[in-house]
């Protein structure tokens, strides 16, 4: 029964195992180093002079990518290997919580396999930290082509909703990643604009 069943958070008790406070480390981590990372190429794109600038030893551009995948390995192989205790634990997951909040960042980049950032497609990679990636009863989803008539109601609101939904998610993905300034890859071999 629902009723007997009750949840109590108590601060003291509720990240007093290691895996507890190692999962919220994660968590926080991720997030704060995409926030950053995403801070920080609007700094570079805007071109704002106090900021540091690209990385680009020896003219190659260096994505931050690939420190997210070094961030990854290293925390995960020193995780496996060595099997640490409180605090040495927390440590490497918030390492690899800052690999993984790289590595999202460019996520766009592993999809499309070329520099999409600033471009329409580099949105996915907000969509693939912030957003779900299942969407029940979406016009083009399995359960809205299961579930509704072709010319019925049901799908008229889903579409309208959906287009409230996509709105909304632009704003959202302008405001966390920058608006695209770049036409897409794709649109320019196959002739569109």
């Amino acid at each position: 029964m629902l009723g007997d069943f009750t949840f109590e958070l108590n601060s003291s008790a509720a990240f007093d195992q290691a895996d507890q406070r190692a999962g919220m480390i994660l968590l926080g981590s991720m997030l704060l180093s995409f926030g950053f990372i995403r801070f920080s190429t609007r700094m570079i794109r805007a071109e704002v002079s106090w900021w540091p600038g690209n990385v680009t030893p020896g003219g190659l551009h260096i994505h931050h990518l690939v420190f997210g995948i070094v961030f990854m390995m290293t925390a995960g192989f020193l995780a496996f290997v060595i099997q640490p205790y409180s605090p040495w634990f927390e440590i490497l997951a918030g390492l690899f919580g800052v690999g993984m909040g790289l590595t999202l960042d460019e996520f766009a980049l592993w999809l499309h396999l070329e520099d999409v950032y600033w471009s329409e497609e580099g949105r996915s990679s907000v969509d693939a930290v912030v957003f779900a990636a299942i969407r029940l009863a979406w016009p083009g989803s399995w359960w809205a082509r299961r579930r509704y008539a072709p010319v019925s109601g049901k799908l008229v609101r889903a579409e309208a909703r959906k287009a409230r939904h996509d709105r909304r998610v632009r704003r959202f993905q302008d405001l966390i990643g920058g608006a695209p300034s770049l036409p897409s890859p794709g649109a320019e071999r196959s002739g569109r604009k």
